[in-house]
């Protein structure tokens, strides 16, 4: 395994829900495993300042009632989890899993309630002298400080968790920051890929699965190194197969080189935030098609979702124009992201699911026209297409004329005709 594919499975171990509490578990542990080397610098006095007993009956109420919050804690995060999962998409659970506000709690009520235990064991037993009955009462004051910081803190997250709104802006800044990494460097240091040779043969992965990250330095540094072109074809959120070309090469390759192309790929069962911008808008589309979903009936979340749509998609085209990306490799060409797609994957299935409905057709019109305005250059062609696209499906599905009349001269007013 290479070090930046360990990189990744460190960074999304450190992102998990277990992460956290094993690292507060732990630092508990280590604490109350060095109390005793402190307990010489601890003056008489205050050895003699904490009776006895008090110690043991802090610890056992911090024991029993953090026991009791962080089992409670847990409980409400599986409950917002299905919320999230049957209100908005159960895409959005893994973002809910990474919340650090939660992550924290949950961390805080488990490393207290394992320090308190630790610490009337150690007490119990004898492994504290005078002095670091002192120390743990001390480190015991600072616990509930905090506790108390964090049931605050985790009382106003309990107050928005769970909601279809909270899974928008969770969404929303995942694929944010997918488009801004894709803008700061589009093309992993090579050249933007405009033209596939004819007799160019290509290479596959040996696995099933979706890309989830590319090493573009591994394939800049084999292309330089074989001595041809390499034209990558595929970007994070590709599907991967055996039958699938993920690279174009222009000249054959010995089976070697191929692996050391292979390896630069990390594949896994299910698509991931990011790296794949197209992924985020699917699962904003996902979410607004779940509203206009006859059970759910909620046009008002589809339109806030086109609107977020919207802002996506101009930030990533405010920051294409911001960035000048670094060629490092001359003989690395990698496609770069179809506006078609990202339009198509952000407004088709709304449209489709909001053919119906004439507040959600005009949005979806008013939203093509403001990227058009954005952009006409790179926005234009593309939004002009799923303007048609999503007025032929209001056709079908409006029986009011006067519904369809004014969809029309909304299309007409924004320019998309």
């Amino acid at each position: 395994m290479s070090i930046e594919k360990l990189y990744i499975h460190l960074m999304r171990a450190y992102r998990s829900m277990w992460f956290p509490p094993a690292a507060y578990a732990a630092g508990t542990i280590l604490i109350l495993s060095l109390a005793p080397i402190v307990e010489p610098i601890v003056p008489f006095a205050l050895e003699t300042l904490i009776e006895p007993n008090a110690v043991e009956k802090i610890l056992g109420i911090l024991a029993s009632s953090m026991l009791a919050v962080a089992i409670f804690s847990l409980g409400t995060m599986v409950s917002a989890l299905q919320a999230s999962a049957s209100s908005a998409t159960p895409r959005v659970r893994v973002l809910l899993t990474e919340d650090r506000t939660a992550q924290t709690a949950i961390s805080t009520f488990i490393g207290a309630f394992i320090f308190s235990v630790l610490g009337i064991v150690g007490l119990s037993t004898g492994y504290y002298s005078d002095a670091g009955r002192f120390i743990i009462f001390t480190i015991s004051l600072a616990v509930i400080a905090i506790v108390i910081a964090t049931l605050i803190s985790w009382i106003n997250r309990l107050s928005k968790m769970g909601g279809v709104g909270e899974a928008v802006d969770l969404v929303e800044r995942a694929a944010t920051k997918a488009f801004t990494l894709a803008a700061r460097d589009p093309y992993y240091g090579g050249k933007a890929l405009t033209h596939v040779p004819e007799s160019a043969t290509g290479i596959c992965l040996e696995t099933f699965g979706y890309i989830q990250h590319i090493n573009g330095s591994q394939l800049g540094e084999m292309a330089e190194k074989l001595g041809f072109n390499l034209l990558l074809v595929a970007r994070p959120g590709s599907y991967a197969a055996p039958n699938r070309p993920v690279v174009l090469v222009e000249s054959p390759v010995e089976d070697s080189d191929a692996a050391k192309i292979r390896n630069a790929f990390v594949v896994g069962d299910a698509r991931t935030f990011e790296e794949d911008p197209r992924f985020g808008l699917l699962v904003l589309s996902e979410i607004a098609s779940r509203a206009l979903s006859p059970s759910v009936n909620d046009p008002g979340t589809a339109i806030d979702v086109v609107s977020t749509l919207v802002r996506v998609l101009a930030n990533w085209q405010q920051r294409v124009k911001e960035q000048e990306p670094q060629i490092r490799f001359d003989k690395l060409y990698v496609a770069d992201l179809q506006v078609e797609d990202l339009l198509g994957d952000a407004f088709r299935w709304i449209s489709r699911d909001g053919a119906g409905l004439l507040e959600v057709s005009v949005k979806v019109q008013k939203a093509l026209a403001t990227l058009c305005a954005v952009d006409p250059e790179k926005f234009g062609p593309a939004a002009k297409n799923m303007s048609r696209e999503a007025l032929g499906r209001s056709k079908l599905a409006m029986s009011a004329e006067s519904d369809l009349l004014c969809l029309t001269e909304e299309q007409q007013k924004v320019g998309l005709d």
